[in-house]
């Protein structure tokens, strides 16, 4: 019977075992072993890491004995400058993988090359062959598979006795061809896809592509609801963490399959995407080193690069194990994929520069149906700042006395102001200021009981985006998605604007942050807001030219074209196109 994706998959992963297995042979293969004892080598290492035994007695024939096709194991001493032909396999879960290597000991001598690539080249050649009209029916392609490489075994005699060989190549293709076609018509392969995701301010970065994914009938798509995980060693030596696991995708109508049910090493995925770069947040099992070995991991960036690299940054966003190990790392534009492949580990040969589909999710906001919180009430009908903190916390009393400010100046004023504090706010009360922690708990009562400033609470950012109508930040990664809305961005300085400027003016910068409008204090941006709402968004055109620059392809369907581009570049890789 046909085979289904789960067999498929426990196939691949028994072959998978095999690969390595015979890469950890040939790192520790020493001259003067016998056959018997490279097979006792391959065996173990595939039983010690959870086979649970060989799927038939291990072949291993060298020198003349290299060209018999069942040559088992024996105790010859495997000479220099010999061929020495591994037939092996392990059964892992109840199903077995088979392979079948050569190698040369010591120094390839011309015959022995001409040997080895004539019979690679035949082989090659036939199976990639594809242009084709020849039809043949199930039965006959597995009959067809059996005489393929019965062939190849009549030409290895021939080769290893110096005879001819040649009149065999044409029956070779024809039976390729055959089988190749077959296959293309018959076989419909679903490619697997899974999505690694986190707290739902990151769920922009993925959501085009999964739409797309979710859309296509030779896709199989997972959600795996991933957690955010701190943990700090106090002076004292404690250890104190927090975990961020939330479940906001059933509300968004995702379905998903909880952290703690997925093994990557059974499921063995065609891709799987994710948007966390930093392995200090996060479990082991969604650390890079511990995905990409399984499939091909594509790191889908959660935020718009827009300051400096410096040496800081260019660890972030360029050097990170992810950066190394991903299959592919998005890039948000040309310009932006220049600059990192200067840094990158792997020469930057990973990278693609389409935009980030996180845009698509601004881009496309008017398509979904969005409703007024509730909790928001008290803010219905007046113009909304949104006020976006970012978590990193190095002084809480001034943190605090800065949120508090609004208060002061809010409070009696026709305009609400709306709080969207970072997720990782109230880890870093738990984990590292628990003194301040009851205050802070009093400062966000005091807001909910005010009535002109309010906290937004919800896992996305849809509402705070829809309902507001300026955004006054600092440097975070808000910035830039905000920007897709087209409404104004304050961006506030604290005395810096000048500093700002020289930076921007003196290294490699993606959006220039002093480009928007610039504040120092909290009471200049109220000013500036009771102008803009005035009908005096006075840098409008100046502002939409700056996004056009800025943010390249910011088209709405960054995340369809990608999930395209990358299935397309899966197949070519494999030789399936």
């Amino acid at each position: 019977r046909v085979k289904d994706q789960k067999e498929i998959k426990k196939i691949a992963a028994a072959e998978a075992l095999g690969d390595k297995a015979f890469a950890d042979f040939i790192s520790n293969f020493r001259y003067g072993m016998t056959e018997r004892e490279i097979a006792l080598e391959l065996e173990f290492f595939m039983r010690k890491n959870g086979a649970s035994g060989t799927s038939f007695e291990t072949i291993v024939a060298s020198g003349k004995r290299s060209s018999m096709p069942h040559g088992v194991a024996t105790d010859k001493t495997v000479g220099i400058g010999e061929f020495v032909t591994i037939d092996f396999g392990c059964r892992l879960d109840g199903y077995c993988s088979d392979m079948t290597r050569t190698i040369l000991v010591g120094k390839c001598s011309g015959r022995q090359r001409e040997i080895y690539e004539t019979v690679l080249k035949a082989q090659t050649e036939a199976i990639s062959a594809i242009k084709s009209n020849l039809e043949i029916n199930g039965e006959e392609a597995i009959d067809e598979i059996k005489d393929f490489f019965n062939i190849i075994d009549v030409m290895a005699d021939k080769i290893a006795n110096n005879e001819d060989y040649a009149s065999m190549l044409s029956e070779l293709y024809e039976i390729s061809l055959k089988i190749n076609n077959y296959c293309k018509k018959n076989i419909k392969y679903k490619f697997k896809i899974v999505f690694f995701a986190e707290i739902g301010s990151k769920w922009d970065a993925m959501d085009s592509v999964y739409r797309a994914y979710k859309a296509r009938e030779d896709c199989e798509v997972l959600v795996v609801l991933a957690p955010v995980f701190r943990a700090i060693k106090l002076p004292n030596g404690e250890i104190k963490s927090d975990v961020i696991y939330t479940d906001y995708l059933t509300g968004m109508g995702i379905e998903h399959m909880p952290f703690q049910k997925y093994d990557i090493k059974k499921d063995l995925p065609d891709l799987v995407f994710t948007s966390q770069p930093y392995e200090s947040v996060t479990t082991e099992q969604f650390w890079a080193e511990n995905i990409a070995p399984y499939t091909r991991l594509v790191y889908l960036p959660y935020f718009t690069a827009g300051g400096a690299i410096n040496d800081e940054e260019k660890f972030v966003q360029c050097q990170m194990p992810i950066h190394k190990l991903a299959w592919k790392v998005v890039c948000q534009s040309d310009k932006a994929k220049e600059v990192y492949s200067k840094y990158s580990p792997v020469g930057g040969k990973n990278l693609i520069a389409c935009g980030l589909p996180k845009w698509d999710y601004v881009v496309n906001m008017n398509n979904r149906e969005i409703e007024f919180p509730k909790e928001w009430e008290k803010l219905k009908g007046k113009k909304i700042i949104l006020r976006n903190c970012h978590y990193n916390i190095r002084n809480p009393e001034s943190f605090m006395k800065i949120v508090h400010e609004a208060l002061d100046i809010f409070e009696g004023t026709d305009m609400g102001y709306l709080y969207r504090f970072h997720p990782l706010v109230e880890t870093m009360f738990n984990v590292y200021y628990p003194d301040f922690k009851e205050r802070w708990e009093a400062l966000k009562s005091e807001i909910d009981n005010s009535k002109n400033v309010a906290i937004d609470r919800n896992v996305t950012y849809d509402a705070a985006f829809m309902f507001s109508d300026v955004l006054l930040t600092g440097y975070t990664s808000l910035v830039s998605q905000y920007l897709l809305t087209k409404k104004p961005v304050i961006m506030q300085h604290w005395g810096q604007y000048e500093n700002a400027k020289k930076a921007e003016e003196s290294k490699e910068v993606f959006v220039k942050m002093t480009e928007l409008y610039p504040v120092d204090t909290l009471e200049e941006a109220y000013n500036l807001c009771e102008k803009i709402f005035f009908n005096d968004d006075f840098e409008y055109e100046k502002r939409m030219n700056f996004i056009n620059e800025t943010l390249p392809n910011a088209d709405g369907k960054i995340g369809e074209r990608l999930s395209g581009q990358l299935i397309n570049d899966m197949l070519l890789e494999d030789n399936m196109l």
